[in-house]
């Protein structure tokens, strides 16, 4: 009995340094929530319900440059060159004996135009082919964005009742616990 007592006696002072050492849990009255807001929280506030919308954005933006394969393309370039040399000399004779002519001076102008262009006649209905296909991505992508706001509605709403139905035996037997 001494024994049972003084293992008593560890097991509670442990139990105390435990209970002590926990830090205290602050618990805030919470507001009730309805099925509705419960559903449009979880809708605003989930991460993939951001990044599907985000991934859906890139998807329209990608028909874009695959309308623009259709279009022609035209270029112009333009380009002028002008140069002046002035040319002094003093020498008498260069190197074969001849006089040197005093000076000269030389100019030089050049300039360019040039203009180009694009268009295909016939690729194989490709680009056509590529519109079409990133149009199917973009109704893909709506329609797995439409799933996951269905399936996020369907988990809050499961968890929703769950927690209801436990609200409600939690009450039930609360009021047969005092009667």
């Amino acid at each position: 009995t001494k024994l049972n007592i003084q293992t008593m006696r560890t097991s509670i002072f442990y139990l105390l340094i435990l209970i002590l050492s926990v830090p205290s849990i602050n618990i805030s009255a919470q507001r009730k929530l309805s099925l509705s807001e419960a559903v449009s929280l979880a809708l605003n506030q989930n991460p993939n319900i951001k990044k599907s919308t985000y991934n859906l954005d890139v998807t329209i933006e990608s028909i874009k440059p695959a309308w623009g394969a259709l279009i022609p393309t035209f270029g112009l370039n333009g380009a002028v060159n002008w140069s002046h040399s002035n040319y002094n000399n003093n020498a008498a004779s260069n190197y074969t004996g001849v006089p040197n002519s005093g000076s000269f001076s030389a100019e030089n102008r050049n300039w360019s135009l040039s203009a180009g262009g694009d268009v295909t006649l016939f690729d194989g209905l490709s680009n056509f082919a590529i519109i079409h296909s990133r149009e199917n991505s973009l109704t893909s992508a709506k329609y797995d964005f439409e799933k996951l706001k269905q399936d996020l509605t369907l988990q809050t709403v499961v968890q929703y009742t769950t927690i209801v139905g436990y609200k409600k035996l939690l009450d039930f037997q609360t009021e047969d616990l005092n009667y």
